[in-house]
């Protein structure tokens, strides 16, 4: 094999290779900005949510096929979270948590078609009581979803591909829920415990509790009086 051609065939490669990860990242940049001018709306006493376009300001879709507990209904949604597990829009899901059917809802966010859902109302695991938000997590290279279950006193954490149960996470009246990186690389998870007048901040990984914001009720500084979202 004549050296020069072997090096020229490499050449080519890695020539491509690298148009192939400037597509990538473009094709990135592009769903990226998509994403970024969606708004969704919970209209909880419509039992429905509603889909926007920031830029143009008009409506999109409906996600929910009227007030009812059959798959695709909707009955009284609070917090919405999108996830999309590719870089191509048509991929993107919405989860919506539904207070009235104590269980989470998929769907797809192009379409508005009903994929799956689980949850039912009680105490054991999967099921809950006062289901009020929801959120996504990537950062362990599998995707997770955050439940806060308010009257069970917990959050509790699925695999989002197969709605797996995998931990509880204990707390007091919890409703706001928020993920956040931290500089050391650990994902944290903050947790508005409403009639606890705090936040409480863990590990996302482990559910480990590391440290509480705020007290009260009070209305100084660093006090918190049923703190709803987050």
């Amino acid at each position: 094999v004549d050296p020069v051609e072997v090096v020229q065939s490499h050449g080519e490669v890695a020539a491509a290779v690298e148009v192939g990860k400037k597509v990538e990242e473009e094709e990135a940049k592009v769903v990226e900005e998509e994403e970024k001018n969606m708004l969704f709306v919970s209209d909880y006493s419509n039992h429905r949510v509603q889909q926007w376009d920031v830029n143009t300001r008009s409506f999109v879709r409906n996600f929910g096929s009227g007030q009812g507990a059959g798959l695709g209904q909707l009955r009284n949604p609070n917090r919405t979270a999108r996830y999309n597990p590719s870089r191509n829009p048509s991929d993107a899901v919405l989860f919506v948590a539904e207070n009235g059917n104590s269980r989470v809802s998929e769907f797809k966010v192009s379409t508005g078609e009903h994929l799956r859902s689980f949850g039912s109302q009680g105490a054991n695991p999967s099921q809950f009581s006062a289901l009020c938000n929801i959120a996504i997590s990537t950062s362990s290279g599998t995707a997770l979803m955050y439940v806060a279950d308010q009257n069970n006193n917990r959050v509790q954490v699925f695999k989002v591909e197969n709605f797996e149960y995998v931990r509880k996470i204990d707390c007091k009246n919890p409703w706001g829920i928020a993920l956040l990186l931290a500089a050391n690389g650990d994902e944290l998870l903050f947790i508005s415990e409403l009639n606890q007048n705090r936040v409480k901040v863990c590990n996302a990984l482990t559910g480990a509790e590391l440290r509480i914001i705020g007290s009260g009720p009070g209305n100084g500084p660093t006090q918190l009086s049923n703190p709803y979202d987050l």
